[in-house]
């Protein structure tokens, strides 16, 4: 309480005396090891400091050599404050040495670099931990090591000056040997979900720290990629079961790949511990060769991890200290014995060929592989927590406007990693595949979307997006519906709508910072990633049987064409609205599918294209389908020749104009030419509108071998695309135009009403959710359809109601016959909702329209 008497309690002998009977066998209890609190007091006098350091018991010393001790990792274990306590009372003893010494900064340098050292000798003593033996002989180093990093983070992360002489003593090569020891578990820093202490070290923070941590951590990185990527393309690079092919592998070959693929766990734990607190520009540059390296690793081991089922939650929170923690995840807990002639993955069975073996060899090979698993599971979880915290860091530099040219660069490296992710070649069970694929939606959405989950991230939505990231969604999302009996595809598909839901609302692009210079802006990215959702979604929104859909997919499904409808008001979904009143009907005056606005005639007697010549905004979106495909890489001649002949479906489906130009060559030209330009052409072609590849998609009967074949193809159709583009022009796809946007919207209105009326009749939890987007589409103030006009001129939103009124009727079916009871059920829901919600719809029809409705209901 009165540093002034120090020097006086020395000479008494008080204070030696105390510091004197200090040593490991009085110190085995909580209230002696806090006896460091009275160093921050002795060193606020200047006498403190010499006492401290020539002091018999070296106190700080003694600090540090418990902190190691076997004997005391059971008191540090049961007492986890007690290394904050004493870390932050040397820091204070630190802090209070006189102005312009550093001899107690030396002293304590050097007392945790002695203690390092000790590990390193303790642990050649050690045996090499190994997933056939998993039980500790290390006299829980682990846990020891938590208590040590804890206490050497809070004293080194603290400190400059300290930092600054750890780091001159070659401390960072002592943490490196220490993450690397053979005697430790796998995945140490990643069992808990959250970094090991001893993965913290990395997260050193100085003027200095920053740039000495990541060269260690490159150097680290550089050593085990190696080795991980060899094995993984020599072994592992095939869709087919993983586990049948490392059962065939030496045991001792798959322990050296399952300890490098630990390592650069390790270095990926430490740099995710340098994103979380360093977000300077200069880390966030240094991060672009570790995220090149994880391009050919990161989709391969996604696959992998997908092979492993997701358990429940087995609360690994009860075992209490690390040793625990890892006996309970790499032992598998089976109380029937081994089967010599399978393993479970999943739902099947590894083939009986892969264990052939008898006896012990059996054991440890099934031994073997379950730690496989586990640790491809723990390898993915890092690399997806590392790729996030990576896209989250670098969208705090775009808040901030400190965006360099090396920013730019890293967020189009993890466009390239995301792609990978996407293309790579799924496995080739149904079920795992299934998973996967989920898994990877659900990775997007975190990558894309900011954690309050209120904006997207542009910067990484951006290079997505020019990257053509999207043409590889809908091919995924097609192979999920052609498998929606399987829960897993339920699930999948639940995650791919979520994702295409949140990165199409303007909201969030609006809640969003603005984009960089050199970057599409917010209004035509939000624009442009809704007309790519709409190639995505459409597909699957025309062939899908809703009533194989899950509950709860109705809501992300209707929002993506709420979204669509909505947006920015300099680039409207519909063209401005003509004066002229006229809009072609069906002969029978059929409404089942809304006519559109953009509808384009068949081809003319003189063997042009023929537009209706009442529709102005139907020849510019034939104009606008045309140029595109000629800037794609198609003749002109070619594509009027496919409008021609295809007539209203070559003018207002991009897709299979395409289609049939890839299968009509002009026989006029020379084969060899047409081949090499269509080539490039349909590349581009495939990932502008994400159209399926030649020969369509499987049908929802055939195998998951034919699945994986059209999973595929998009990706070698990307990748035919780049090479095209590379040898061209950049491969770099710009913002859509807004004649581009409107033509995707109006491909959507065809049949949009009747098709959500479909859903709601097939899902009937989804009818509120059906009857909001149609009280939205009601409340527009933009006019989606050309309904016949009155002689009195309506509203926008009158014009809106009389469609969706009409085409609620239509359904209910002509004539005296009772109409099915899930259509009247759903279309009296949402008309109720409608005329309760939008006076616009009671103004539309009128008194006489609404009698007619009310007879028309009650008949």
């Amino acid at each position: 309480d009165d540093p002034s008497r120090v020097p006086q309690m020395i000479e008494s002998g008080v204070l030696p005396g105390i510091l004197g009977a200090l040593n490991k066998e009085t110190m085995r209890s909580v209230e002696c090891l806090s006896f460091v609190g009275v160093l921050g007091s002795i060193s606020l006098h200047s006498v403190g400091e010499e006492f401290i350091l020539s002091a018999e018991s070296q106190p700080i010393r003694l600090l540090t050599d418990i902190l190691v001790d076997p004997s005391y990792a059971a008191l540090l274990h049961s007492q986890p404050e007690l290394a904050q306590i004493m870390s932050t009372h040397v820091d204070k003893v630190l802090r209070n040495q006189p102005t312009g010494s550093t001899k107690l900064t030396e002293h304590v340098v050097d007392c945790i670099t002695d203690a390092m050292d000790s590990i390193l000798v303790q642990a050649r003593n050690y045996p090499t931990w190994s997933p056939l033996d998993i039980e500790d002989r290390t006299e829980f180093l682990a846990d020891r090591l938590a208590a040590f990093g804890r206490f050497c983070w809070s004293v080194l992360g603290t400190n400059e000056q300290t930092l600054a002489k750890f780091l001159d003593k070659n401390g960072l090569s002592l943490i490196q040997q220490l993450h690397e020891l053979p005697c430790l578990p796998y995945h140490l820093c990643s069992l808990e979900g959250q970094p090991h202490p001893l993965g913290s070290l990395f997260n050193l923070q100085c003027p200095n720290g920053n740039a000495a941590v990541l060269t260690s951590l490159q150097s680290m990185l550089k050593n085990h990629h190696g080795r991980v990527a060899d094995f993984l393309k020599d072994r592992l690079n095939g869709p087919g079961d993983p586990y049948a092919t490392l059962a065939k592998i030496d045991p001792a070959k798959v322990d050296v790949f399952l300890r490098s693929l630990s390592g650069l766990t390790a270095v990926l734990e430490g740099l995710q511990a340098v994103c979380r607190e360093g977000t300077s520009v200069q880390v966030l540059e240094a991060l672009q060769e570790p995220v090149s390296m994880l391009g050919d690793l990161a989709p391969k081991l996604f696959a992998l991890a997908a092979w492993r089922p997701k358990e429940k939650d087995t609360k690994n929170s009860q075992f209490g200290t690390y040793t625990e923690l890892a006996r309970n995840i790499f032992s598998e807990r089976r109380a029937a014995p081994i089967e010599k002639d399978a393993m479970d993955v999943d739902a099947g069975r590894m083939p009986s060929s892969s264990m052939e073996v008898d006896g012990d060899d059996a054991g440890q090979t099934k031994a073997m592989l379950h730690v496989a698993r586990q640790c491809f599971s723990l390898a993915s979880h890092t690399m997806r927590q590392f790729l996030v915290i990576t896209s989250k860091q670098l969208h705090s530099r775009t808040r901030q406007r400190e965006v360099t040219s090396g920013v730019l660069a890293l967020a189009h490296k993890l466009a390239n990693v995301s792609k990978g992710m996407l293309s790579v070649d799924h496995p080739s069970d149904l079920v795992i595949a299934l998973r996967w694929v989920g898994d990877v939606f659900d990775l997007m959405l975190k990558m894309h979307e900011e954690q309050n989950r209120v904006a997207i991230r542009p910067l990484c939505l951006c290079t997505f997006y020019q990257s053509h990231g999207f043409a590889l969604l809908g091919p995924l999302l097609q192979f999920i519906v052609q498998h929606i009996d399987q829960e897993l595809a339920r699930a999948a598909l639940c995650s791919g709508l979520t994702y295409l839901e949140k990165v199409t609302s303007h909201k969030r692009f609006t809640n969003a910072p603005q984009a960089i210079d050199g970057l599409i802006p917010k209004d035509p990215l939000c624009r442009s990633v809704q007309g790519e959702a709409l190639k995505c979604v459409l597909p699957v929104w025309r062939q899908g049987d809703f009533s194989k859909f899950p509950d709860t997919i109705g809501q992300s499904l209707m929002k993506v064409w709420v979204h669509t409808l909505d947006g920015p008001r300099d680039i409207p979904a519909r063209p401005a609205p003509k004066t002229s009143e006229s809009m072609e009907r069906t002969a029978g005056g059929d409404v089942a599918t809304a006519p559109n606005s953009n509808a384009i005639s068949g081809s003319g007697a003189d063997g042009e294209v023929a537009v209706q010549s009442d529709e102005g905004g139907a020849d510019r979106v034939a104009q606008a389908i045309a140029n595109t495909l000629v800037d794609m890489g198609f003749a002109r001649e070619q594509v009027e020749r496919g409008m021609r002949h295809l007539g209203p479906a070559g003018h207002s489906d991009i897709g299979t104009l395409i289609m049939w130009m890839v299968s009509n060559p002009d026989p006029s030209q020379d084969v060899a030419a047409v081949a090499g330009v269509t080539q490039t052409a349909v590349g581009r072609a495939m990932v502008a509108v994400g159209a399926a590849p030649a020969g369509g998609t499987p049908s929802q009967g055939e195998t998951s071998e034919a699945a994986s074949g059209a999973l595929s193809s998009p990706a070698a159709a990307l990748s035919s695309s780049a090479r095209g583009e590379d040898q061209g022009k950049s491969s770099t796809l710009r913002a859509m135009t807004p004649e581009e946007f409107q033509a995707q919207v109006s491909d959507m209105l065809t049949d949009l009403l009747p098709r959500v009326l479909t859903f709601g009749r097939q899902v009937p939890k989804a009818i509120p959710v059906v009857a909001d987007t149609m009280a939205f589409i009601v409340a527009l103030s933009t006019p989606l359809w050309d309904c016949e006009r009155s002689k009195r001129r309506k509203t926008a939103g009158e014009e809106n109601a009389e469609m969706v009124v009409k085409v609620c009727l239509a359904e209910l079916g002509e004539g005296s016959s009772l109409p099915p009871a899930d259509a009247l059920a759903c279309v009296a829901q949402i008309l109720a909702s409608l005329l309760h919600r939008r006076p616009q719809v009671a103004a539309a029809l009128g008194e006489v329209g609404m009698s007619d409705l009310l007879t028309k209901l009650h008949r």
